[in-house]
This record gives structure tokens, C-alpha cells and sequence, in this order.
């Protein structure tokens, strides 16, 4: 079993429920992993991997979606993962809202998921 891993990945979008998070936006990072199966001893050819800028394009695409709930996103990305890539065995990913606008709060709040194909 291979993984494929995405770390860090900063976005700058529109998702919240408190006033001004939708119109000003917020910080957000974005860790994910991909365990798959490949039937190549020695991978020499994209096709034979899970290509980690189809992930990245994936996760932006749905980070461009403001939506009142992290957990909306979160579970949006997780299912196309599994939509997407057939190898796909098992999956994580965590979105982290950079410095909420909460009062006396300093830090991140977020949320993830990690699943089997077969338990989704």
C-alpha cells in the first residue's frame, strides 16, 4: 500500500457562519492523505500513482465553495476522493480554520476525517 500525502496547503477562502466570514474570508490549511494500491512493482509512469496535483486541483475546487459548515467541505472533498480515484483504499483530510473570528481566541479550530472505501 502506497500513501500519498498533501501538507499545509494554505487557501484563502469563504466559509463560516459568524457575520463577515463569508465577505472577508479567512485562512484556512488543509492536510490530506491517500493510501492506494498499484499493481506496479516499480512505479516509472503517472498513470500507475494517484497524481497529487489532480488531489491538490480536487481540494481547491471545493475550498472555492463557500459553505456555512466545515464539515460541508470536508465531507465534499472526502467523497470525491473516493469518486475519483478507483485505487483509492483509504483517506484523510483536515481543514483548519486559521485565527476564527471569536473573541479572546488565538489559534485554529477544525475538523477531519479518515475512512476505508468500504466504510463510506
Amino acid at each position: 500500500m502506497l500513501k500519498i500525502e498533501l501538507k499545509n496547503i494554505l487557501f484563502r477562502a469563504n466559509h463560516g457562519l459568524y457575520p463577515g466570514e463569508k465577505e472577508l474570508g479567512g485562512t484556512f490549511e488543509v492536510n490530506a492523505w491517500i493510501s492506494y494500491s498499484t499493481n506496479s512493482k516499480i512505479i516509472r509512469k503517472l498513470e500507475d500513482t494517484i497524481d497529487y496535483s489532480k488531489v491538490f486541483n480536487l481540494i481547491k475546487d471545493e475550498m472555492d465553495q463557500p459553505e456555512d459548515l466545515m464539515e460541508t467541505v470536508i465531507t465534499k472533498i472526502f467523497h470525491r476522493i473516493f469518486d475519483t480515484f478507483s485505487t483509492a483504499h483509504e483517506a484523510y483530510v483536515c481543514i483548519n480554520k486559521v485565527n476564527p473570528p471569536l473573541p479572546i481566541y488565538s489559534g485554529s479550530a477544525g475538523v477531519s476525517i479518515q475512512l476505508k472505501r468500504d466504510e463510506i
